[in-house]
C-alpha cells in the first residue's frame, strides 16, 4: 500500500485528533500509524519553540570554560594542520609517482618504437565494452513533415581553415 505525503499527514491527524483503534492490530492502517507516530514526534516542531518572543538571555562564561573552549579550538586547529600536511604529501608523492610512471612509458616507447606504437593505439576491449549493432548513418525520410511552428536553428558550425605557409 502507497501513500502520498497528503494522505500520511491526513491519517496521522485523525489518529492524533481522535485515537482510533482498529479491530485487529494486524490492520494495515495500525500498523501504519504505530510506525508513523515516532516519526510524528521527531519531526514535528513544538509550539512553544516557534514563538518569536522567547529569546535566550546571555550567559557569561566562567574564566575556565573559556580557557577551556580556546584550547580545545587550538587543538583543532593544530589537528587540521597536521591533516592538511598529510594530504599535501600524499598528494605530492602521487602526482611524483605518476610523472615517474609517465617518463617511464615515453623512454618504453622511444627505445621500442614500433612495438610502443601498436600497444598504445590498441583499444582495449576491457575499458568500455561495447559492442553495436546496426546502421552507422540513417538516411532522412523522404515523407517525414516537421512539426507546425517556429525553428530556431542554434546548431552550431565549424569550418576548417587552411594556412598558407
Amino acid at each position: 500500500m502507497i501513500f502520498s505525503a497528503l494522505q500520511i499527514s491526513k491519517e496521522a491527524y485523525i489518529y492524533l485528533k481522535n485515537p482510533w483503534t482498529p479491530s485487529s492490530p494486524s490492520h494495515p492502517r495500525a500498523l501504519f500509524l504505530h510506525h508513523l507516530l515516532p516519526l510524528l514526534a521527531a519531526f514535528i516542531t513544538p509550539v512553544k519553540l516557534l514563538d518569536k518572543t522567547r529569546q535566550r538571555s546571555n550567559v557569561e562564561l566562567p574564566f575556565e570554560e573559556s580557557e577551556r573552549r580556546a584550547l580545545l579550538l587550538k587543538k583543532w586547529s593544530l589537528y587540521e594542520h597536521e591533516i592538511k600536511k598529510i594530504f599535501q604529501l600524499r598528494s605530492t608523492t602521487l602526482l611524483v609517482n605518476i610523472t615517474e610512471e609517465f617518463k617511464a612509458s615515453l623512454s618504453f616507447l622511444t627505445i621500442r618504437p614500433t612495438l610502443g606504437q601498436f600497444e598504445v593505439t590498441k583499444r582495449d576491449p576491457n575499458l568500455f565494452p561495447l559492442e553495436t549493432e546496426g546502421p552507422d548513418y540513417t538516411p532522412p525520410i523522404s515523407s517525414y513533415q516537421p512539426p507546425e511552428g517556429r525553428y530556431h536553428d542554434i546548431t552550431k558550425v565549424y569550418t576548417q581553415v587552411e594556412f598558407k605557409r
